[in-house]
């Protein structure tokens, strides 16, 4: 367990300015984007000299910063990527955070020595996921928004990796890296750092149609401050790397007070910035109706001019905050010289023009000091100002302020310097265009009774949730079962799941469809041949060739990928989506439930939009809901775009028997779909036209 200490308090920046209101703040780590390759692909964000120069900012304060290359990289994209890194190295951050295994691989190769960081985007909620996340050499852990203050401290009792909390600011609905809502509606992908924001557009499940069903008030840990540095979280993080510096400066005064024991004034950050207010429905278990809220306009205007400018002057100017010792020695014939010393520093010697004889008042210990203590719009406080003046003598105080700033710009200089971090970069080999396959279809169940009378015929693999399996009779287990892992893990399901992997061993089945690192690591444990879930994300050949590594033997590939990419590198055991009503979302505060109550539901709800368009909610037993696309996808008349994959997957959530008959029928004469349907991404793509999102 990592050693109770101060967790360090980490701000979100879009921009230079963002930069200082965070260090000038009492913010100890700033986290940024680069221009390419962040979940935030609207803010400023940092390439290059601004890379730098935020670095540097950064490390003048003893603050350090971090660069978030957080997104899922395209096959065309991994040179960029390593160019990134690069830069990165150079500038230099003190750490990387990752979504894809292919930048966490990139990052290994380039950088051995680079710190890496598991973003929230790679869907961590379990003691088994940072487990894994440890073994591969992560050294820090950013948890899902999802989980309980207990469920945080069970993993922070099992492991010794950094762990990294969000306690402010805005909250997806979706868990994050589960999300493609924004991807399939919009072409905005918020695995690819351009997320619409889908989710705050009006859905409603009572018929109202002004509801936001899916729009969650901002989060705010504040109550459990104290709790989360007791258990010996290591990194507190605000939100908000699209929002303005007057919200970081506030958010980082609100929470750096209570590291002091003091009031943090959360009606003040309220104003800033709020949805209707906070909410601290996760660290508390009550995932409740008063999670939910929208910006209202009152939200807006509660923050006047007054309070923005007094939080603009927070960081407008250098804060001092290192005492800076000063030695001056004026002597005939000699050129005056100061000497700048910092603790911890190397102490630094200027010199300048040799003194004049005094004809009227020579200069004295007192006026020399007046000038040398002029430290404004640095980061040094005066401290010991001695002077070793010989009588007589005559400096002009421009000479001593030309001392004055040459040596505190050689200290700044060296407090703000960092060593770049060694890089090499990675060779990447050259793929051979993959051969067409034979193809053998699989078919994912949500419920036994959905099989079709003479499946095995029609399908190689039938996949299902392991407790489907688990209730089965041995006369109807067959070679050509699969398990499904729950898509989610919280707290005591991970043990439960661990015991249920031991009774499904027992009866035979042997693979198991995997969603996440704990799932896999599991898995992995118990001997199962694993199956990777497109939910995995994955969008590369190297993060292919990662999860293969562990352990993975055949993988369903990403849905955001296009059939013509795919065709480029997707060869043997890479399985795509060709039928199904696709999850959008997967969350753990349900709207449903909110609005509603339980009682109302059947396990099965439905939200509207504001064009009338129905998206099925399923239940899986209270613990987390996925909201499933309002049309399916159909594939069955594209087979030859795919034939260089080796698995057609079928997807059946809501269908009943027939319906997956009849789906399999219609695949098996290629026919066109009938009704309303979507092909997807696998056509359109991603909308490359990012507009900047108000």
């Amino acid at each position: 367990m990592a050693a109770i200490n101060k967790p360090e308090l980490l701000a979100p920046a879009g921009n230079l300015e963002c930069v200082a209101a965070a260090v000038r703040n009492g913010a100890d780590a700033v986290y940024l984007g680069a221009k390419a390759f962040s979940a935030r692909a609207f803010a400023e964000n940092f390439d290059g000299d601004a890379l730098k120069a935020a670095a540097r900012l950064c490390h003048l304060y003893g603050a350090k910063v971090y660069l978030t290359l957080n997104t899922l990289l395209l096959e065309n994209e991994l040179d960029q990527a390593v160019e990134t890194i690069r830069q990165a190295c150079q500038a230099p951050v003190d750490g990387i955070l990752v979504q894809d295994l292919a930048t966490w691989e990139l990052v290994r190769r380039c950088a051995p020595a680079m710190p890496i960081h598991a973003s929230t985007q790679m869907s961590v909620h379990s003691l088994e996921g940072v487990r894994q996340l440890e073994e591969m050499g992560f050294t820090r852990a950013v948890l899902a928004r999802e989980l309980s203050l207990e469920e945080i401290a069970a993993i922070r009792q099992g492991c010794s990796i950094e762990l990294e909390v969000f306690v402010q600011g805005a909250l997806c609905m979706s868990v994050s890296g589960q999300c493609y809502l924004s991807a399939m509606v919009g072409g905005r992908s918020a695995n690819r750092g351009s997320c619409a924001g889908s989710c705050r557009l009006p859905f409603t499940s009572t018929g109202d149609k002004t509801a936001h069903d899916l729009s969650l008030k901002d989060n705010c840990w504040a109550n459990y401050y104290q709790a989360l540095w007791d258990m010996g979280v290591d990194s507190l993080k605000i939100e908000g790397r699209m929002k303005r510096p007057e919200y970081v400066a506030a958010a980082c005064q609100s929470y750096r007070a209570l590291s002091l024991g003091k009031d943090p004034q959360l009606d003040r950050l309220r104003r800033v910035f709020s949805r209707s207010g906070f909410t601290e429905g996760y660290p508390s278990g009550r995932r409740d109706g008063s999670m939910f809220g929208i910006r209202e306009k009152e939200d807006v205007t509660a923050a006047d001019q007054e309070l923005l400018r007094s939080l603009a002057q927070s960081y407008q100017k250098e804060v001092p905050f290192l005492p800076l010792d000063l030695t001056l020695t004026v002597q005939p014939d000699t050129p005056c010289q100061l000497t700048a010393c910092c603790a911890g520093q190397k102490p630094v010697t200027v010199t300048g023009e040799p003194p004049q004889i005094a004809k009227t008042r020579p200069l004295t210990e007192e006026e020399a000091a007046a000038s040398l203590t002029k430290l404004g719009g640095t980061v040094f406080l005066p401290g010991t100002i001695t002077c070793n003046i010989a009588p007589g003598l005559m400096l002009p105080k421009s000479a001593l302020n030309a001392l004055r700033r040459q040596a505190t710009e050689q200290l700044t200089e060296q407090v703000s310097y960092r060593p770049e971090i060694p890089f090499a970069p990675a060779h990447l080999h050259s793929i051979p265009r993959p051969e067409a396959q034979k193809q053998t279809s699989w078919g994912r169940f949500s419920r036994w009774e959905q099989l079709p009378r003479n499946w095995e015929q029609r399908l190689d693999l039938a996949i299902l949730p392991m407790e489907q399996l688990l209730d089965l009779s041995e006369q109807n287990l067959s070679s050509k079962l699969a398990g499904e892992a729950p898509r989610m893990l919280f707290g005591a399901e991970e043990e439960k799941f661990a015991q249920q992997l031991d009774m499904l061993k027992e009866k035979g089945i042997t693979k198991l469809l995997v969603h996440g690192l704990a799932q896999l690591r599991l898995g992995r444990e118990k001997g199962f041949t694993l199956l990777g879930s497109p939910f995995l994300n994955i969008t590369n050949l190297v993060a292919l060739e990662q999860y293969r590594q562990l352990g993975v033997k055949q993988a369903i590939l990403s849905p955001e990928v296009t059939a013509a990419s795919l065709s480029r590198w997707a060869g043997e055991h890479t399985g795509w989506l060709c039928y199904g009503k696709l999850p959008l979302m997967v969350f753990r505060a349900c709207p449903i439930r909110a609005k509603q109550g339980c009682k109302a539901c059947s396990g099965h709800s439905a939200l509207t939009d504001r064009t009338g368009r129905k998206f099925e909610v399923a239940c899986h037993k209270k613990q987390y809901q996925e909201l499933l696309n309002c049309v399916p996808l159909w594939l069955a008349d594209k087979q030859t775009d795919f034939r260089t994959l080796e698995h057609p997957v079928f997807w059946f959530t809501t269908e009943s028997r027939e319906n997956c008959a009849e789906i399999l029928d219609a695949y098996s004469h290629r026919q066109k779909p009938a009704g309303d349907f979507t092909r997807g991404l696998y056509y359109r793509g991603l909308n490359a036209k990012r507009e900047r999102r108000e």
